[in-house]
């Protein structure tokens, strides 16, 4: 993938690299001067007070072994001469003070400077100032003095060999031991520092030099990207101004001056077509196509109005003579599918791939198919794809659509007509020798009389439907609707017809009955193709013959009819849900098991049974348990039961 610098990328980019450069410069900088001020800290907050504290530490001790010989050789007089105040105030008041300042300092020591530090506290404070405090407390007045058994003892304990000078020189010496330590930090932090800015001194030449360097790339990277196409976009724009149209195209950049060669190249093509479109409205030709530069682009708009004002009077004529045309287009095709409708009529799927091949070829359509309401399970009504004609050939394809969903669906539902020409790209393609490609226009037509949807056809199409055409199929729609609502009556009655004939044959003691029934749906199937009006009431007429039920293949009941409730005294609430077993005798549900299992095996059961109603009625039924296959996987779904009430028959056998 090539990637596109604009005008502010590059300047970004360039001054992008001088960001970073003084960038890095200044965490460097910073870095270093973070580290030398850390370093004198250290050296001015711990380091160097430390030497000074236990430099007054030192004197402080030093001055304790003078102040204690003064006290037993010399300050014999009184109790309050400066020397013995000055130790006092040492005991009491300095070394205290002094101690608590170098803990606080101490605590930045290493571990091994700290343990000697607790050493010489112990040493001053619980053995050399308790051997001064003792000798003190012996010689508080003139006549201790005068002791000479006192003063003799102290006098030793004084002495430069005694354990107290001893002491003194052994806490001296090791407060002059941490004393050089923390010189020695203190002039190793200082080298350090003296190294640190030499490095910064290299450190901030180099940045100078490469920020130096930096900013001349930029600079030459800048000119050579902007200037150089800046100039020469200007002397086409120049030379423009003239009228003279460049003849090569204009080179394009991946940036904006880019953008603006290629917005020059719009115009230079623009310019051109004008000048084309000029001549050829000058030649008399009106149908030279032409896009203006934009909405505002004055002179190609000015070229476009006089253009359709020439066009005018000659579309005019045009327009009369087409116009008459659809109308003998409209009036040719309603006779010409009213003669298929009547030629057609004892079968859907015929009557639907005759409608469908002929509609398609009829509008120039390039495909086009018919779904029709499948109601054979009143509780499962779904819309089913009869017949489907693409590209001078039926197509044979299986689909199921529920009410409601998809456009189809939605047009059923809503029994009005869908035109689309902004169609999704996975809804729908035409089929064809060179492969699959989206429609540019859908038209759904609902299948309706008298309010009553009974399918949908859906034509689609390369080109878009005028109004006359999406008129006319809605016409047609209704007498196509008309006709099959016609067929399906007369379907569904043979259906009946049949099944009836079955069943007397099976019981040839109310064979003259169910003959008689038979001729009164025959008479009441020729009243119906003359009254389509009346169809739904001899619907529920013939409805109302047939007792049905379907039951899963647990034996459970997923529906029942009317017939069935009044037949059988249950209520539907009853029934729902609940196996069939439930509701027959102990003695004959082993019987009822073998016929159930052949039943499930693929074999369908018919005999005339007896049977008790919910409220202790006896009553006599022809029935019929059928297995229902998946289309798909040939499995038994569910099992279709059927039955004739020939109870009224039987009793009246009796008499």
């Amino acid at each position: 993938m090539k990637l596109k610098l604009t005008i502010a990328k590059k300047l970004g980019l360039g001054f992008g690299v001088l960001t970073i450069a003084v960038l890095l410069n200044t965490i460097l900088t910073y870095n270093t001067l973070e580290n030398s001020r850390k370093t004198s800290d250290e050296v001015i907050k711990i380091y160097s007070p430390s030497v000074s504290k236990l430099a007054d530490l030192y004197s402080l001790v030093s001055d304790s072994k003078m102040l204690i010989k003064t006290w037993v050789y010399i300050d014999q007089m009184s109790n309050d001469t400066p020397g013995k105040i000055k130790l006092r105030k040492i005991h009491r008041k300095d070394f205290p003070e002094l101690r608590q300042q170098l803990n606080i300092l101490s605590e930045k020591w290493t571990l091994e400077q700290r343990e000697k530090l607790k050493i010489i506290y112990r040493t001053v404070n619980d053995t050399l100032f308790e051997e001064h405090k003792d000798i003190m407390s012996q010689l508080t007045s003139f006549e201790d003095y005068e002791d000479t058994m006192v003063q003799f003892e102290l006098n030793t304990r004084v002495d430069p060999g005694s354990q107290i000078m001893l002491l003194t020189e052994k806490v001296l010496e090791n407060i002059s031991f941490l004393k050089k330590q923390n010189s020695e930090k203190v002039g190793e932090a200082m080298r350090n520092m003296e190294l640190s800015f030499n490095d910064f001194q290299n450190l901030v030449f180099i940045m100078g030099l490469v920020l130096v360097i930096g900013a001349i790339i930029t600079a030459l990277f800048t000119t050579n990207s902007l200037v150089r196409p800046i100039n020469y976009v200007k002397e086409i724009i120049f030379n423009m101004s003239k009228g003279i149209l460049p003849e090569e195209k204009i080179t394009e950049g991946d940036d904006e001056i880019g953008e603006m060669s290629h917005a020059l190249n719009l115009l230079v093509y623009g310019l051109k077509d004008t000048s084309k479109f000029s001549l050829e409205i000058g030649n008399g030709d009106f149908e030279t196509k032409f896009k203006p530069l934009s909405e505002k682009d004055t002179l190609g708009n000015s070229l476009l109005i006089a253009r359709e004002n020439l066009k005018k009077a000659k579309k005019d004529d045009e327009n009369r003579k087409k116009e008459d045309s659809q109308r003998n287009w409209t009036t040719q095709g309603l006779a010409k599918f009213s003669d298929i409708l009547r030629h057609n009529n004892d079968s859907i799927k015929k009557l639907s791939d005759n409608l469908i091949s002929n509609l398609v070829k009829y509008l120039g359509a390039n495909q086009g198919g018919i779904f029709i309401m499948n109601e054979e399970n009143k509780e499962d009504k779904f819309i089913e794809l009869m017949s489907c004609y693409a590209y001078e050939r039926h197509r044979y394809v299986q689909k199921r659509i529920d009410i409601g969903i998809g456009l189809i669906g939605r047009c059923v539902k809503e029994n009005e007509t869908i035109y689309m020409t902004d169609i999704p790209n996975d809804y729908i393609n035409i089929i064809s020798g060179l492969g699959e490609s989206p429609p540019t226009s859908l038209l759904l037509i609902p299948l309706n009389v008298n309010e009553e949807t009974f399918g949908v056809m859906e034509f689609a199409s390369f080109s878009e439907f005028p109004p006359y055409q999406i008129d006319f199929l809605e016409k047609v729609g209704e007498n196509i609707a008309s006709t099959i609502s016609s067929v399906k009556i007369n379907l569904q009655t043979s259906k009946l017809l049949r099944e009836s004939q079955k069943q007397s044959e099976r019981l040839s003691q109310q064979e003259e009955e169910v003959r008689q029934n038979m001729e009164e749906m025959q008479a009441t199937q020729e009243e119906t193709s003359r009254k389509e009006v009346k169809t739904s009431g001899i619907l529920k007429a013939i409805d109302n013959v047939i007792i049905k039920a379907e039951l899963s293949i647990e034996a459970k009941f997923i529906s029942i009819n009317e017939e069935y409730t009044k037949a059988t005294k249950y209520r539907i609430k009853d029934l729902k849900n609940k196996k069939i077993f439930e509701f027959l005798p102990k003695n004959e549900l082993k019987n009822f098991q073998n016929i159930w299992n052949n039943v499930l095996n693929g074999k369908s059961y018919s005999n005339v049974i007896e049977k008790r109603t919910r409220i202790g009625g006896l009553i006599y039924l022809f029935v019929n348990f059928s297995p229902i296959e998946d289309k798909n996987t040939g499995e038994i779904i569910k099992v279709l039961f059927l039955a004739n009430n020939l109870t009224k028959y039987k009793e009246i056998s009796k008499i």
